[in-house]
């Protein structure tokens, strides 16, 4: 053989086989290549090389004509090609040969899901890969080249390539691109069949990897041990006559072996064998086929099409498809899905699988295609019939599925899509008294379309039997029902569910308690909490009612009597209440739901701990009774709640009360509620709301306070023997007109925020509204007594809020009075007073009686201006010590007697008991009218009133008879 290349080794082992260029020396005449001695004279112009290869038979250095690369003919149309290979100039497959000069782009866009718009490249990096059509058609070149091409897209087919021995090894086929791509690992890489024919796929079902040429090639016409006419004809669609395998013992030459196993797949109309009697079908190549009912590796059975003896494409071609996921690969899923989905149901099948419950059934609930169809349905009923073969299982009722439950003889109606009487659909033959049970069927749903639910068949939350009882409580399903449901919703086990049988089989999930096993008569729920059971019936609910487990309101344990008898002086007395309520109270809010916990105690924790014991028990215990808890048990801090009463707070009795270890002024106390509150009274009592207060503190008003202040037990002296204030005052003898105000009005003994235990809350008459307003007090210091805001109509200060009926300090104008040191004048307790904050001084109390520039020797005496003092600004005392103005002889008692001359009217005017008498602009100058010299002018005083001290002026009066001319000023300093 000629190898002017050094492209060409030849070797019978299949790894080192390598051709890369057109055969150098043979005979023109070779059946096995489609070859013929060519026809054309330019090829035969050298009769020495007629018959056989070289390469001037293609090839001339002296060509008439100057084709490219010294072709002696055009390659325009691979003339020079199929001048010797001219028995494959066809358009058909028919003839065992690749279809050559069609018009590529006719053919893809007749069939745009069959082909490629383009040849693909299968390695776009490598031009000399890429897929030749010649003018637009499909001709040798387009698959095949002469030289130095190795069938692989990943080489570049060229001469440096070839001399370097890049070229991998091939099998000559000169091929542009891969025959197999061995080296692709990915599933469906592609090859040259691929890179025009789209969706086709590896014959991979069972993990096979067959690809295109291990069935297909591009010339089958030669069959070298055809022996007969019949043989000789070659197969349709290019199936090889000898098809390679893989075995046990590695990957098999078929034409190699003694004995090589023909194919025949001859005729292209659909009568076309698949399989054949002879064993020559094309899928018998590689393997037998299974008989049927036989099962197959998916667990299904073979169909009865697999018994056919001659079978023709119609009978494999419905479950073994060329255009199948896996290429010929069948199953269920092929055909319609397993189960049918909107995308996969079988042709002709005229429902709608978008709408079926087939995936409910099988995905859903896990039910077997067996359930409804029979496996050994002919093929007039599966796949030529109307695909409904439901139900007609010769013995299904006796194979007892699951349709046919409890005597049931299911049917479905291809009419009206709907099946009837199957226990599937049904309420599932809840049991009855005496072992009986009571079937139900329910209408089922159109399968195509109706969805259902829980309450389709039986109710969602079922009142059969005992279910409503349970239920009631709160439980779920899955307590009782784990092994086959989860919550109340959700099916875990679908074999347990729809199966005819009541699984019982209890858990805690959601519960307190530990819930297992699978029989009420030794289950926690109906037991007294201590290891007694009772057994109730699930057909009668009342065995399980309140009370047959445990007692209600005559329970004896632990403190239940405390809590429910109402002969205790302590404790809610809940048998006051009906007996759903009295437990409700420390074993709800629903006792019904709630009351087992898994322990003797079920007590929820929004009784004890956040209201009647909000701070804890101390030392006692539900056993031991109620050692250990005091008064500060409900009374401070969080306050308990009783059957909807709160406790009144008193949290600041040890710290700002009478249970303080000292007081104020360093005296040793120590009291604590039971010092003035009689432990044993009859307590938690809302209706009476008895102070409980020890016989010592009862009787006359503020005799709780006067016991001990009015006592030795209050040692400090200016702390003994308090006035009170009072709540009205006529006349001038506060001894006989006032009423006196009990001390709590103002003061809690129990303390507050305030000091000296000023009450935070304090109860006001507001005239705007006309109704009593609580009032929040603030009482820091002295200087807090008064609020100069107003908080809705009133003010707030604790020396304003009960002000609302006085003339001259009124809660409804704004304060002028003096904010500070109001405690110098309103003294709790004074010696000069008779009543607490009673003014201590008369007209000298704010000012001088009178007011003076200078203190002259001898003023202070009597009748010599005993009340005289300084002045309280420069130019206010003034001419007051004038004896025409003011006599020497004046007293305080006098009060406006000496006063009215020059300021008339201000006895009857509110605003001068609100006044600062340290600032000009208060002190209203106005003389009296009597005193006019002309009667038809006003009297008039020029002083300025400028409460900026560097401003102001004293004046003078002018038109009074008291002076017959201009009078003198009123103060020789302003």
């Amino acid at each position: 053989m000629a190898n002017p290349f050094g492209t060409t080794i030849e070797s019978n082992e299949n790894d080192s086989y390598s051709h890369s260029s057109h055969e150098w020396s043979a005979t023109d005449d070779n059946p096995a290549a489609g070859a013929l001695p060519p026809v054309n004279p330019v090829m035969n112009t050298i009769n020495s090389y007629n018959g056989s290869l070289s390469c001037n038979r293609c090839h001339g250095i002296h060509a008439p004509s100057p084709l490219p690369h010294l072709l002696r003919q055009s390659m325009n149309n691979d003339e020079l090609c199929l001048d010797c290979h001219r028995l494959r100039n066809t358009n058909s497959h028919i003839y065992g040969s690749h279809p050559v000069n069609m018009d590529y782009n006719a053919v893809a866009s007749s069939k745009p899901t069959k082909y490629s718009a383009s040849p693909v490249n299968s390695n776009p990096a490598n031009p000399t890969s890429d897929m030749k059509l010649a003018n637009g058609k499909v001709v040798c070149t387009t698959c095949h080249n002469a030289h130095f091409t190795d069938s692989s897209s990943k080489t570049l087919d060229n001469f440096s390539t070839a001399m370097v021995n890049g070229l991998v090894p091939s099998k000559g086929y000169l091929l542009r691109t891969d025959y197999r791509y061995v080296n692709y690992t990915t599933l469906d890489s592609p090859n040259i069949c691929t890179n025009c024919h789209t969706n086709k796929h590896e014959h991979n079902g069972r993990n096979q990897r067959v690809r295109c040429t291990d069935c297909h090639s591009g010339h089958v016409d030669y069959d070298p041990f055809a022996t007969d006419p019949a043989t000789m004809v070659p197969n349709v669609y290019m199936v090889k006559r000898y098809m390679n395998w893989s075995s046990a013992t590695g990957w098999k030459d078929n034409k190699k072996l003694t004995t090589p196993k023909q194919t025949l797949f001859q005729d292209a109309s659909a009568q076309r064998l698949y399989k054949r009697a002879d064993g020559k079908g094309v899928c018998q190549s590689c393997h037998g086929v299974p008989p049927w009912k036989a099962i197959a590796p998916s667990g299904n059975p073979y169909p009865e099409a697999h018994d056919i003896v001659n079978a023709v494409a119609a009978d494999c071609n419905r479950c073994h498809n060329h255009d199948s996921k896996w290429s010929f690969a069948a199953s269920c899923l092929e055909c319609h899905g397993q189960p049918p989905t909107a995308t996969t149901a079988a042709a002709g099948y005229q429902g709608n699988e978008a709408v079926s419950a087939h995936t409910k059934h099988s995905n859903n609930y896990s039910l077997k295609c067996l359930e409804c169809h029979y496996d050994g349905a002919s093929l007039a009923l599966h796949d030529k019939g109307n695909y409904q073969d439901v139900y007609r299982r010769p013995d299904y009722v006796d194979a007892d599925a699951v349709a046919s439950k409890f005597g049931s003889l299911p049917s479905y109606s291809t009419s009206t899509n709907k099946c009837s009487t199957v226990y599937c659909h049904s309420n599932g033959a809840p049991k009855l008294a005496f072992k009986t049970y009571s079937i139900a069927y329910k209408t089922t749903p159109n399968w195509f379309g109706e969805q259902t639910t829980c309450n389709s068949c039986h109710e969602a939350a079922p009142t059969t039997n005992a279910h409503g009882a349970h239920l009631a409580k709160n439980y779920v399903c899955q307590n009782c029902h784990a092994a086959t449901a989860s919550g109340s919703g959700t099916i875990i086990d679908k074999t347990k569910h729809v199966d005819g049988i009541k699984q019982l089989q209890f858990a805690s999930v959601g519960l307190p308690f530990a819930l297992n096993g699978n029989s009420c008569s030794t289950v926690y729920c109906h037991s007294d909490g201590s290891g007694n059971y009772s057994a109730p019936t699930w057909t009668d609910s009342s065995t399980g009612k309140c009370g047959t487990c445990h007692g209600t309101t005559d329970r004896t344990s632990g403190a239940h009597q405390a809590h429910l008898s109402q002969t205790t002086l302590y404790g809610p007395k809940l048998t006051q209440f009906d007996t759903v309520v009295a437990c409700n109270k420390c074993h709800g809010p629903d006792y019904t739901t709630k009351h087992l916990n898994g322990t003797t105690v079920d007590v929820s924790s929004s009784t004890c701990s956040a209201s009647c014991h909000a701070n804890g028990i101390g030392s006692g215990s539900w056993v031991t009774g109620r050692t250990g808890i005091t008064c500060e048990s409900c009374h401070t801090g969080t306050l308990s709640n009783v059957n909807g009463a709160t406790a009144p707070g008193k949290s600041f009795a040890a710290s700002r009360g009478h249970n303080m270890n000292s007081s104020s002024t360093g005296v040793i106390m120590n009291y604590n509620c039971t010092s003035c509150h009689d432990a044993n009274a009859k307590h938690i009592d809302p209706a009476a709301h008895d102070t409980r207060l020890l016989p010592a503190y009862t009787g006359a008003l503020n005799n709780e306070c006067n016991a001990c202040h009015n006592t030795a037990t209050v040692p400090t002296e200016n702390k003994k023997n308090m006035y009170t204030h009072v709540t009205d005052y006529i006349g001038t003898s506060a001894a006989v007109n006032s009423k006196p105000s009990a001390c709590n009005t103002c003061h809690d003994p129990h303390g507050t925020g305030n000091r000296n235990m000023i009450r935070a809350k304090i109860v006001a008459w507001d005239k705007v509204v006309l109704k009593n307003i609580t009032c929040n007090i603030t009482y820091n210091n002295t200087t807090s007594l008064f609020k100069t805001v107003k908080v809705g109509n009133l003010y707030t200060g604790l020396c304003q809020v009960c002000h609302t009926k006085t003339k001259f300090f009124s809660n409804y104008t704004a304060p002028q009075h003096y904010t500070s040191g109001c405690l110098d004048c309103h003294k709790h307790k004074s010696d000069k007073t008779v009543y607490a904050f009673q003014p201590s001084g008369g007209c000298d109390g704010c000012h001088g009686y009178p007011p003076v520039q200078t203190m002259q020797a001898g003023y202070g005496h009597m009748d010599n201006y005993s009340g005289a003092r300084l002045q309280n600004y420069s130019g206010g005392g003034g001419a007051h010590d004038v004896a025409g103005h003011v006599l020497a002889s004046a007293k305080a008692t006098q009060v406006w007697t000496n006063c009215l001359k020059c300021h008339y009217g201000s006895d009857t005017s509110g605003n001068h008991m609100r006044g600062d008498y340290t600032k000009p602009s208060t002190v209203n100058v106005q003389v009296d009218p009597k005193y006019k010299f002309d009667s038809k002018l006003p009297i008039t005083y020029s002083g300025n009133k400028s409460d900026d001290r560097s401003l102001y002026q004293s004046g003078t009066c002018s038109n009074v008879s008291c002076h017959f001319q201009a009078s003198p000023k009123w103060s020789s300093e302003k």
